[in-house]
């Protein structure tokens, strides 16, 4: 009995991690954990912003330049660029005679990123529901500057989780992303982004090195893998290779 009685024990002691782990890992029914849903600027069918000015023009050189370093077709850089923002240069007008980069602010990713920080984002729902929600919705974006002024919003909330959650410039990166991109903090992200359309290039560039799987398809031309990496598992909703495909065709 006592042998019987000491296995029973050493099963569920043995067992007893395994189950905290699977319970720990349960996902909450109620909020949307299937990651970051991409959401393409060209998409929203945005009014003209003012965003192909002069001032923020990005010559063919300094995509070339880029290219060559990534080792990759000038042309295929330029085809994300045109799928993911309609070849805009990743700059509004602020209205004072400066300018700001394109962005998109992501009510859900805000949701996780102050869970990320260990803050409980129903405890800031009531009265920022245009900014935090649990599940993706297009329903919010406005587009230009009324991006930044939902941003400022966030960061009255929390100023980190705030840019982490906003995709920026030219190539819509993700702010949480700002390691992948060469950055020691999102805010040192977010200074190089608003720097210049090259800068935003570069960055681009820094998220590509860092994923080489990623650069290895676009370096083969291989969109269906490229897009699966960079659009996520649901490219094949939106035809982003398709896209992608179509873009590098007539740029060549």
């Amino acid at each position: 009995m006592k042998n019987i009685a000491y296995r029973i024990a050493a099963t569920i002691f043995l067992c007893l991690p395994l189950a905290l782990m699977m319970v720990s890992c349960g996902k909450d029914d109620d909020e949307d954990t299937e990651g970051y849903e991409r959401v393409l600027y060209s998409e929203l069918n945005l009014p003209d912003d003012g965003s192909n000015g002069p001032q923020f023009e990005i010559t063919d050189e300094d995509f070339e330049s880029v290219a060559n370093d990534l080792g990759v077709d000038t042309e295929a850089l330029k085809a994300v660029w045109k799928v993911d923002t309609g070849g805009i240069s990743g700059f509004i007008p602020d209205g004072n005679g400066g300018n700001l980069p394109t962005i998109l602010f992501q009510g859900h990713i805000f949701w996780q990123q102050l869970r990320s920080l260990g803050l409980n984002p129903e405890d800031y729902e009531k009265g920022n529901e245009d900014i935090l929600y649990k599940k993706m919705t297009k329903a919010h974006y406005v587009g230009g500057l009324g991006e930044w002024d939902r941003l400022k919003h966030a960061i009255f909330i929390n100023e980190r989780a705030a840019y982490c959650s906003a995709s920026w410039g030219m190539f819509q990166i993700m702010g949480f992303n700002y390691k992948s991109c060469g950055c020691a903090t999102v805010l040192e992200f977010v200074d190089r982004m608003k720097k210049s359309p090259v800068d935003q290039l570069k960055l681009f560039a820094g998220f590509l090195k860092s994923n080489a799987s990623m650069l290895n398809a676009l370096k083969r031309l291989d969109w269906k893998a490229f897009a699966k990496l960079y659009y996520g598992t649901y490219y094949y909703q939106n035809q982003y290779d398709e896209k992608l495909w179509r873009a590098y065709a007539s740029l060549k």
